[in-house]
């Protein structure tokens, strides 16, 4: 819902977000400080990044750094390197301030885009509450802040290229820059952001679309297309390097065609963390609606097809590891429920995408973070693994700046907080006992 400007509406948006983000820089110093240093962030970072990092500020930057380190290209460790030659640092510790610090300018960047989101949304504080909490309670980008890997710089780069498709916007030389910059940046830092340089292309076409074809001329057409062509162009330059998207030592993440195991988890995740966002969507239409029951078939439909097609249980050989969906499998195995999660999940996962698809027909328009997120996701149905890290804070991006527009009832609105702030918690807890 908008803010539509009263003062005392404004001065409590500034507060709300000044509160929020107070308190993530104080959890971030507060980890760095206290936590004992386990966990993925940390072991990610130690073992992988920093060790390519200070190759880079002892020997300089060239492709012999050691590739099986690392899935990506070295762009931020590039980075690091270079601020640290200009500081003369000898080297850079992966728990150290200096490696904080500088990791820092990503989170500020980071920080300053959600907060940028808002204030194109034009959001009332409760309203921004439902956009700031879930993209802030992922333990993701906090732990690399905290413990330096791409995942926060990827995220900042992700969150950036969504403000310049918000509305309003136009597309000229500036924005296509812009645009096609952080491109080529996020695809530096992770291969699987190429597929985002067509955002701004799909979002143009879905817009003419929806005005019966009008509605942009050529030159905005070209200037759309424009970061495709910086997403092709970084392509080919990977595959000059090392032949394929991926160092020869990462061959093996490559799916062998579609992984479609992928998307059914992105489904099950979304139904497992994002599930309040079922109860704003549906109430759009009326619980007990025509509508929401005919969404509801359609998810028990999608379900049953996912479960009767997709081997769906935890098997880190085949790539179904690393996430909340696959580990939780674990301790309802010997109950025999596992199944019953995974389908519960999906359920709710598929009851949420459809009814955002339903919320978008109705009202004749597709908003830019769903096609963000429907390119992004297509990148990673070409992966072999099917990991949270890679799109949990991505997809609550996505839920939350979408149903931050939404009316919603009080209960509703307190179900999202409640469960979004025990999930942050979690997070938090999670990093001081690793």
């Amino acid at each position: 819902m908008k803010n539509e400007g009263h003062p005392t509406s404004r001065a409590r948006s500034v507060f709300a977000v000044a509160g929020f983000l107070l308190t993530y820089v104080l959890i971030v110093f507060s980890l760095h400080g206290f936590s004992t240093g386990g966990g993925w962030a940390a072991q990610d970072s130690r073992f992988a990044h920093f060790p390519i990092i200070n190759y880079f500020i002892q020997n300089g930057f060239d492709l012999g750094y050691p590739p099986d380190r690392i899935a990506m290209f070295p762009g931020m460790h590039a980075v690091f390197a270079l601020v640290a030659i200009l500081f003369r640092l000898p080297e850079l510790r992966f728990d150290g301030i200096s490696a904080l610090l500088i990791q820092s300018v990503f989170g500020v960047f980071f920080l300053s885009g959600v907060i940028r989101i808002a204030s194109k949304l034009r959001l009332e504080p409760g309203s921004a509450t439902v956009l700031y909490l879930p993209v802030f309670s992922s333990s993701y980008p906090l732990f690399s802040w905290v413990w330096p890997t791409t995942d926060l710089g990827s995220l900042a780069f992700y969150v950036w290229m969504l403000v310049l498709l918000i509305p309003p916007r136009r597309w000229n030389a500036s924005s296509a820059g812009a645009y096609s910059l952080l491109t080529a940046l996020s695809l530096l830092f992770r291969q699987s952001n190429a597929l985002l340089g067509a955002a701004p292309l799909a979002d143009l076409l879905v817009r003419r679309w929806r005005r019966g074809g009008g509605g942009a001329g050529l030159s905005v057409l070209a200037w759309a297309t424009f970061p495709l062509l910086v997403a092709g162009l970084g392509a080919i330059l990977l595959l000059s390097i090392w032949g394929a998207l991926v160092p020869p030592g990462f061959a093996g993440m490559s799916a062998v065609g579609p992984n479609l195991v992928a998307g059914a988890h992105i489904l099950a995740l979304t139904g497992l963390i994002g599930w309040p966002f079922a109860l704003v969507l549906l109430g759009q239409f009326g619980f007990a609606s025509r509508t929401s029951l005919i969404v509801g078939l359609a998810g028990l439909a999608t379900t049953v097809l996912c479960v009767a097609t997709m081997p769906l249980n935890f098997d880190p050989a085949s790539g179904r590891f690393g996430s909340i969906v696959w580990t939780l499998q674990g301790p309802l195995s010997a109950l025999h429920f596992e199944i019953v999660l995974v389908s519960l999940s999906i359920f709710v996962g598929s009851l949420i995408v459809i009814a955002m698809g339903v919320d978008c027909y109705r009202k004749k328009s597709i908003y830019p973070e769903i096609v963000m997120f429907f390119m992004f996701s297509v990148s990673l149905i070409a992966q072999r693994y099917s990991w949270q890290r890679y799109v949990e804070p991505q997809l609550l991006l996505t839920l939350g700046v979408y149903c931050s527009r939404l009316p919603m009832i009080r209960i509703v609105l307190w179900i999202v907080i409640v469960w979004f702030a025990l999930y942050g918690t979690l997070s938090i807890f999670k990093g001081f006992m690793m």
